[in-house]
């Protein structure tokens, strides 16, 4: 026997708004001229970007720096 359960979404979920970026891409869609512009990926993801040295030595040397 299968009983007939109602999804509910919590208050939390129910109250959640668009990010910033969201919001944004939201703003883009609406605009009239969105299929004739071409736009700059400007998302915030994961940048891959070199560490300094310094921050490589620090880190591989934790326990021998002082705090002077």
């Amino acid at each position: 026997m299968t009983k007939n359960i109602k999804a509910q979404f919590s208050d939390k979920i129910k109250n959640n708004k668009p990010s910033a970026i969201r919001l944004g891409q939201m703003a883009f869609s609406d605009r009239k001229d969105n299929q004739e512009i071409i736009a700059v990926n400007a998302a915030i993801g994961n940048i891959d970007l070199p560490t300094h040295p310094k921050i490589i030595y620090a880190l591989h040397n934790l326990c021998e720096l002082d705090d002077d």
